[in-house]
């Protein structure tokens, strides 16, 4: 539990600094590109740390590549689907749709591994669901064109699929530092490349100041995964509870730092969402506690 609660802090304080991009000025794709390109910085340093060697044969020739190559791709293909489902459909339904992907990890854990799903964590994502939903939505109500159904689809399943890999790389025992450095310097490399191409066309111009930034996404950034990691492993033959678990935790952080710091309100629906967030918690951790 104490790897989860650390993922949900790491998480929450890169959605903090997230909100201040916009109030210094700060492009947005820039920041996060070289907070991929630190992450992965920070996985190697933590690598050699252990008293291991890097080379580019073994990198080439690991059994993991295939899958760090998936989620690096993912990571920044959803941050772009995301930016352009917050201006086409909204960033309430945009939330949902990828919130609610922690379905498709959860049944492919079921389906594959074969995880023992019982009455309480199949009610727990009934309530994680309800929750993600009327949290991140204005009294309940969503609507969108839906010409976009088509973004909507792709970050629900983009962001599920993403997931998926992730997990199947931790059961398959592929998840160590390089592993995740690698993951973050896929995305780096992908995002340098469309940074380069609209600066190229001169839509965009580079800015110094997203360095700094980078540096303070990408250190958290890098501990998320991390600890996400020894979250599933911890959870020996019971992964599907992780995710439910992180995406509750990271609901109602952002809740607490964004009425702490920067004094957003919410509606009654915005608390019911909480409360069931919290309700969900407690069902998936229910032999734990009764325990």
């Amino acid at each position: 539990m104490l790897n989860i609660l650390i993922t949900v802090v790491l998480f929450g304080s890169m959605l903090i600094a997230f909100k201040l991009l916009s109030k210094y000025g700060v492009s947005n794709l820039q920041a996060i590109v070289i907070n991929y390109i630190v992450a992965g910085m920070c996985g190697i340093v933590f690598f050699k740390f252990e008293g291991n060697d890097v080379s580019f044969d073994q990198i080439i020739n690991a059994d993991w590549l295939k899958h760090a190559t998936i989620v690096g791709l993912m990571f920044i293909a959803v941050f772009n689907a995301l930016a352009f489902g917050a201006q086409k459909v909204g960033m309430a339904i945009s939330t949902v749709a990828n919130k609610m992907s922690l379905v498709v990890p959860v049944l492919a854990a079921v389906i594959l591994y074969d995880e023992k799903i019982g009455w309480q964590m199949i009610l727990g994502i009934i309530l994680a669901l309800l929750g993600i939903y009327f949290s991140s939505t204005n009294a309940g109500k969503i609507s969108f064109n839906k010409k976009y159904i088509w973004l909507v689809l792709l970050l629900f399943i983009g962001q599920g699929f993403a997931d998926t890999i992730y997990n199947d790389a931790v059961q398959e025992g592929y998840a160590n530092n390089l592993f995740l450095s690698i993951i973050f310097i896929v995305a780096g490399i992908l995002g340098t490349i469309m940074i380069m191409i609209q600066i190229s066309r001169k839509v965009m111009r580079f800015q110094a100041k997203s360095i700094l930034w980078g540096i303070i996404i990408g250190v958290p950034n890098f501990g998320t995964l991390y600890f996400m990691t020894k979250a599933i492993e911890s959870y020996e033959g019971a992964s599907s509870s992780v995710f439910p678990l992180v995406s509750m935790g990271i609901i109602l952080f952002s809740a607490l730092s964004g009425l702490v710091l920067f004094n957003e309100k919410l509606s009654r629906t915005n608390w019911i969402g909480r409360l069931l967030a919290v309700l969900a918690i407690l069902v998936i951790n229910l032999e734990d506690i009764v325990g």
